[in-house]
């Protein structure tokens, strides 16, 4: 007679079952700018203000039809089968990180959530949702600036010209082992900040950065090349004038006889 089975050899077994499956979504990735040394600064303020957050994030992204993925502590992974739900569901939980920012009392517990947006096909495993959209979604939060919502090309193709908000072109962001991706950052409504929008990079420089970097880089080389070929061309004029010039360049001088007969 058996003995009874092993509840996590049964959930081994459980897992070992399931297959993966693919579906197109929009996975949306939300976390604190500077976490750690917020919660160094005022711990129990900011715990207390990010668990707030979150369950604020996760209520506004149920009401448009998502669903939590998971929850980092600092941070939530969101999934919505409508892009349009995704986009107003970002927006949104970014006008109330701007609101409930104003009504903190404690400066060191105001914090600025980034949200980073993408549509794509996701791998769905049981409860886990992984794949190529959660890492390039992953990754524009990672570029976001704080208090906006930074999401890919392949999400504005479908609510860019259908939801109105703020936005601004962001650049194009190349990743290791992820397609080049098309990067843009929207404004919450109640975000009425004016200071000019640019991409994190892992660099530490700006997307700006190293855009202007390029350009200074593009006009010394041109600057080179012209003065490589003044130069060439300078130096080809002193040699042909030191040169006895050629005879069909020269005129005869008056009276000279051009020919030798009798």
């Amino acid at each position: 007679m058996s003995g009874p089975q092993d509840p996590s050899s049964a959930d081994s077994q459980d897992e070992r079952d399931i297959k993966p499956t693919h579906a197109k979504v929009a996975v949306v990735i939300t976390d604190v700018a500077g976490y750690t040394m917020k919660v160094a600064e005022a711990e129990d303020d900011v715990v207390l203000r990010v668990a707030k957050d979150l369950d604020q994030f996760a209520r506004l992204a149920a009401a448009e039809g998502g669903r939590v993925a998971a929850n980092r502590g600092d941070g939530l992974k969101l999934v919505f089968d409508d892009p349009f739900a995704a986009m107003r569901a970002s927006l949104a939980m970014q006008d109330w990180a701007v609101l409930a920012d104003g009504q903190t009392a404690n400066p060191k517990a105001r914090i600025k959530h980034r949200i980073g947006a993408h549509y794509g096909e996701a791998v769905f495993l049981g409860h886990q949702v992984t794949g190529r959209a959660v890492a390039i979604a992953a990754r524009l939060e990672q570029l976001c600036p704080p208090g906006k919502v930074c999401y890919s090309d392949d999400l504005h193709q479908l609510v860019g010209k259908k939801i109105n908000y703020r936005r601004d072109f962001g650049g194009l962001e190349e990743a290791r082992h992820l397609p080049t991706v098309k990067a843009w950052i929207a404004h919450a409504p109640n975000d009425l900040s004016s200071e000019p929008i640019a991409l994190r990079r892992a660099t530490g420089r700006t997307f700006r950065a190293e855009e202007e970097a390029a350009d200074a880089y593009f006009k010394g080389y041109m600057r080179g090349v012209l003065s490589a070929i003044g130069l060439g061309l300078f130096v080809a004029g002193v040699w042909w004038m030191s040169l006895e010039a050629p005879k069909w360049f020269l005129r005869p001088e008056p009276g000279q006889n051009q020919s030798t007969g009798d």
